[in-house]
C-alpha cells in the first residue's frame, strides 16, 4: 500500500467517524437538554445503530476501505440517511428490526435459553475438573 493510499484511507476514516459522531453528538445533547422524548428517541436509536455498525463491522469495513475508497462514502451516506429527519432512516430501520423480532422472537428466546443451559453445563464441567466448588 502506497503512502498516498494510506493517507487517503486515514482521511476517509476520520471524515466517516466525524460525520457519524460529531453532528449526532451535538444533536443528542440538544435533544436531551430539551427534555422532549420526541427529540431524544430518534437519537437514542441512532446511537444504538451506530454502535452496532461500528463495533460489528469495523474489521470488514477497514478491510474493504483499504481496497475500495467508495466504501467509506457509502458508510457516510448511510449515516446521513440515519441522521436526517427528512428520511427518518432510524425509524425505518427500527421498524424493519421490530418486524423481524415480532416474527422470530420465539425462536430467538428458545435459542438463548438453549445456549444459556449449554454454557451453565460447560461451566459446571470446567469447575468440577478444576477442583473448584
Amino acid at each position: 500500500m502506497s503512502v498516498l493510499s494510506l493517507l487517503s484511507l486515514c482521511w476517509s476514516n476520520s471524515v466517516r467517524m466525524f460525520l457519524g459522531f460529531a453532528f449526532p453528538f451535538y444533536s443528542s445533547l440538544h435533544a436531551v437538554r430539551s427534555r422532549s422524548t420526541d427529540e431524544v428517541h430518534p437519537w437514542l436509536l441512532y446511537w444504538m445503530i451506530f454502535f452496532l455498525f461500528e463495533s460489528v463491522f469495523t474489521g470488514p469495513i477497514n478491510w474493504l476501505s483499504a481496497r475500495a475508497s467508495a466504501v467509506n462514502l457509502i458508510i457516510m451516506a448511510f449515516y446521513v440517511y440515519l441522521q436526517l429527519p427528512r428520511f427518518k432512516g432510524v425509524v425505518a430501520l427500527l421498524s424493519t428490526f421490530n418486524s423481524f423480532l415480532d416474527n422470530h422472537s420465539d425462536r430467538i428466546e428458545k435459542k438463548l435459553e438453549e445456549t444459556d443451559a449449554k454454557v451453565k453445563a460447560l461451566m459446571r464441567i470446567y469447575l468440577s475438573l478444576s477442583g473448584r466448588p
